[in-house]
């Protein structure tokens, strides 16, 4: 059994602790009238945990019986009892997952509580809600409302007691007054604080600035407790929908878009599953740093991927696909991510369609022809493929009709077959997107589409870097887009669909994402300003709506949101990072407003510093710490230099291309520690070597100095300058 018993919640190991209350004081009415509520909650979880406990230990001794079988039998009998090992082996998986979920609502079965006044009859609605629902099974009452439930909004929506409310309920409208609005911290199944949330008092700040002041730097968690009135409209809004979020740094743009789809499989189960919807983010060190909020939440086999390795994925590319390493040239990069571009493959597919179909090696091309074209005003949401094999069929028994009606009966027509083969190997051969999309850089002509100064380029690039099978990551949207042409998109539909740091994709990328998501269910997120890969392709929000719309979405099927508040960060480290970018940021980039949290003061370490200051702040048993450098070449060369001095510094050097969050010093560029957070952060070498006072350097401090939790330092080098930014501060 303890081989099972180490997969448990460590929680378990002090469930009798617990379940005494005995040594629990209750110093106050409020302290006796709340746990006069929770002791039979966790009494109760703490019963079915015990009872399922005892299940597993006659699961494990099966198990140790099923081992005796398979060591002592052959032929089928081995085989019989090595099936119903895996049986009993999945089984004891279940159940201890549930055992560890009930644990983890024993450590913390509620976080808040209203009370409801329903009209007309004023009948008073108690409700704690929580992470999961907890039913009593006995009396079929519901103990803890799951926090995605429809009474919850009311939770979420009011900064305390409120006349004249109302929720959509299944029953219908629910009106009536919230009378209380009550807030938990809890842990191992006692109280540790209690908040009273009044309208107009501080108890709602209280409980947030002390949710936001215990967040260490560790994986992201997820904050139903926390939930702010503006996110919450965001989590709860209808599907069928697109929505984008444009929300500064440290806003909870990422926990929204992980809330927002537990909420959705919660509410319309039926229609959206896990393993039908897809999250694309950044990097690999992202969806690691993502990786346990939504378990959390009760969600698995939800689909997560970088754009580079999902488009990978569909098109079946091997190694002998390789990005090349050729110089960018940033207008033809920012062209091939553009809507322009978009329509000029179409166009350019138009014409290869028609040359495939003019050279189709039969006499029956003309039946072929005509049916294609036929099918495809009748039904364009039909592959290319599948058109062609339906015309081919098409022509081929109307052409042994016209032969047995000539002869005036029915005949075979001999080779008919071999005809239809050979017609099917002369379009299959012609299946291949990469090519399709090189041929097109070579043999596209002049177009309302494309300037003649793009058009020299595209040749230019056909014959510099598509070369075999190289191609540059703007290349992929299209080529996916070829795909899709060629193969139809219904195979790679998904329920739905959401984009974490949307601001460095193409409007071309967001268009593939928008094309896969059933009924427009897309959701996309980012900061214009942490926009830090060149050309910066979104200029504002509203050139993706207009190609949303341009591309047959009508206005209400698209909404946008605006976040400015920072929950991440404190003030004094805003206050740092705004007096320098409200310089240089265009008008339209909004700059994050602190939320109630303060801390130290941002701080300055001179080269010979760093080490003392690293082992410092490690000795104040911080979970992470990041040193941030301004690319992938600075970081290596940075992460060279501590290497060397390791046996001097408290914790493990972290380098960036191990894509794990993990605890300890972490030397990463700003582009992959783009979304994260970490207790402490150190911008390493602040020289006017490194960032220099124009855009793209601006934008990626910006990035760096929004990561810290806790505590921001500038590393600066007393043999070279300081970077003129920092004389801004």
């Amino acid at each position: 059994m303890s081989d099972y018993k180490k997969h448990l919640n460590p929680l378990f190991n002090g469930i009798e602790d617990i379940q005494n209350f005995s040594n629990v004081t209750k110093e106050t009415e409020l302290l006796k009238e709340e746990y006069a509520y929770l002791e039979p909650v966790v009494q109760k979880l703490v019963e079915e945990v015990q009872k399922d406990y005892r299940g597993v230990e006659k699961l494990s001794e099966a198990l140790e019986k099923q081992i005796y079988e398979i060591e002592t039998t052959t032929g089928d009998d081995h085989s019989d009892a090595v099936s119903l090992y895996n049986q009993l082996l999945n089984e004891m998986e279940l159940k201890v997952n549930a055992i560890n979920l009930k644990l983890e609502k024993l450590n913390s079965p509620y976080f808040g509580k209203i009370k409801f006044e329903r009209k007309p009859e004023n009948r008073e609605i108690i409700s704690y809600i929580g992470k999961f629902a907890i039913f009593d099974s006995q009396t079929k009452k519901i103990l803890v409302t799951d926090w995605r439930a429809p009474i919850a909004n009311l939770y979420y929506q009011n900064a305390g007691p409120e006349q004249e409310v109302s929720f959509e309920s299944p029953a219908g409208k629910q009106e009536g007054s919230l009378t209380q609005k009550r807030q938990f911290e809890i842990a191992r199944g006692r109280i540790n604080n209690i908040y009273d949330a009044k309208t107009g008092n501080v108890a709602a700040d209280e409980f947030l600035l002390s949710q936001l002041k215990g967040r260490v730097g560790k994986k992201l968690t997820d904050i139903v407790a926390t939930i702010q009135s503006q996110q919450n409209e965001i989590i709860r809004e209808d599907i069928n929908k697109t929505v984008i979020i444009q929300g500064v740094a440290g806003s909870g743009k990422t926990t929204i878009l992980l809330h927002k789809i537990a909420y959705i499989l919660f509410k319309h189960e039926t229609q959206i599953t896990p393993n039908k919807s897809l999250i694309i983010a950044p990097n690999k060190m992202f969806l690691d740093y993502i990786s346990d909020v939504l378990p959390s939440l009760g969600i698995d086999s939800l689909e997560h991927n970088t754009f580079l390795f999902w488009a990978k994925k569909i098109l079946k590319w091997d190694d002998k696909y390789i990005i090349s390493t050729t110089s960018e040239d940033l207008e033809l990069k920012e062209y091939k991510g553009s809507y322009n571009f978009k329509l000029l493959l179409e166009e350019y597919f138009e014409s290869f369609e028609e040359h495939l179909l003019e050279n189709i090696p039969s006499t029956m091309k003309k039946d072929i022809t005509e049916k294609y074209y036929s099918l495809k005003k009748a039904h364009p949401e039909i592959s290319m493929k599948e058109r062609i094999d339906l015309s081919i069929n098409y022509a081929s028994s109307q052409k042994q009709f016209r032969k047995n009606l000539s002869q005036g009966y029915v005949a075979p027509v001999w080779g008919a077959d071999k005809k239809v083969k050979e017609i099917q190997d002369y379009v299959k051969q012609k299946y291949n997107p990469y090519k399709i999309y090189k041929n097109m850089h070579k043999y596209v002509r002049g177009s309302k589409y494309i300037s003649s100064k793009l058009l020299l380029k595209l040749k230019k690039y056909n014959k510099e870097v598509l070369t075999e099978n190289y191609y540059k990551t703007e290349d992929l949207a299209p080529i996916l887009w070829m795909h899709f042409q060629i193969y139809g998109i219904s195979n790679y539909k998904k329920d739905y669909v959401l984009a974490d740091e949307a601001q460095d994709l193409s409007p071309f990328q967001i268009l593939i994402l928008r094309e896969i998501a059933k009924n427009n269910n897309l959701t996309i997120a980012g900061d214009l300003a942490q926009s830090i890969v060149p050309p910066f392709y979104i200029k504002n929000w509203e050139e993706i709506i207009s190609i949303l719309q341009k591309e047959g979405q009508r206005k209400e099927e698209i909404s946008y949101h605006k976040l400015h508040r920072c929950y991440r960060t404190t003030v004094e480290i805003i206050e740092f990072a705004n007096k320098i970018f409200k310089k240089h940021f265009p008008k339209e980039f909004v700059l994050p407003k602190a939320v109630l949290r303060h801390g130290e003061p941002v701080e300055y370490i001179k080269d010979d510093g760093l080490i003392e200051k690293i082992n410092e702040e490690f000795d104040k048993d911080i979970a992470s710490l990041a040193l941030i450098c301004k690319d992938i070449h600075h970081a290596n060369s940075v992460y060279k230099k501590l290497i060397k001095k390791k046996d001097k510094i408290k914790r493990q050097i972290l380098a960036h291309d191990e894509n794990n969050y993990e605890s300890g010093l972490l030397v990463i560029p700003v582009e992959k520690a783009k979304g994260l957070e970490f207790d402490t952060v150190i911008v390493a070498e602040m020289t006017d070597e490194h960032y220099k006072a124009n855009e793209m350097d601006i934008r990626l401090f910006y990035v760096a100095v929004t990561r810290a939790l806790h505590k921001l330092y500038i590393h600066t080098l007393k043999a070279k300058k300081s970077s003129m930014l920092l004389s801004q501060s």
